[in-house]
């Protein structure tokens, strides 16, 4: 099943003050280093977006410091995500994270024992879900780091050289199940 792309609009982080020596350029521009969020606010050369089995994206809003995920069942599955430069069907732009060795988030749910995936994906990546994905499990309600090895998202289909070429920087992906509700911020390479 070919998943459509729905956009979430979000504001940009400021990042006058922040490095921009790093993994790479985006139309001319230096990226900076691996913060992707500040809490809720995307950092700048970043967009959002949000998708799920109904067409629903309401699903998804800011809540205070941080970004609120209120998944049910009756969606099938649902994925918020962030992307280079902006989500599109076409043309997807990259940026090069194979010098950074961790995916780190702050997580928690609003109940605990809940579960959620976490991924990345290439432009070329189909969007059907089957991306290499880390199962983040017995979530609390109080905030915990989550840091993921970028090994995680390597497999006999997914070469290590993915990580040269990513187009979603991050996912969080519900894959059917219960209903839960995850909140997140503070998305980083490291």
């Amino acid at each position: 099943m070919q998943r459509q792309l729905f956009k979430l609009a979000l504001p940009p982080l400021a990042l006058a003050a922040i490095s921009c020596a790093g993994n790479g350029t985006l139309d001319g521009q230096a990226v900076p280093t691996g913060t992707i969020s500040t809490g809720p606010l995307l950092a700048r050369f970043y967009d959002e977006g949000v998708a799920s089995g109904t067409g629903s994206t309401s699903w998804v809003h800011t809540d205070g410091d941080s970004q609120r995920c209120d998944f049910t069942a009756t969606l099938g599955w649902g994925s918020v995500f962030v992307v280079v430069d902006q989500v599109t069907a076409q043309n997807r732009k990259t940026l090069d994270f194979s010098r950074f060795s961790n995916l780190v988030v702050d997580i928690k749910a609003a109940s605990n024992g809940g579960s959620v995936q976490i991924g990345v994906k290439t432009a070329t990546d189909a969007d059907d879900g089957s991306e290499p994905k880390a199962l983040i499990s017995n979530l609390t309600t109080g905030w915990q780091t989550v840091s993921i090895p970028l090994t995680t998202f390597v497999d006999a289909t997914h070469p290590l050289s993915r990580l040269t070429q990513l187009y979603v920087v991050f996912e969080l992906v519900f894959s059917g199940g219960p209903s839960e509700s995850v909140f997140f911020r503070n998305v980083r390479f490291t």
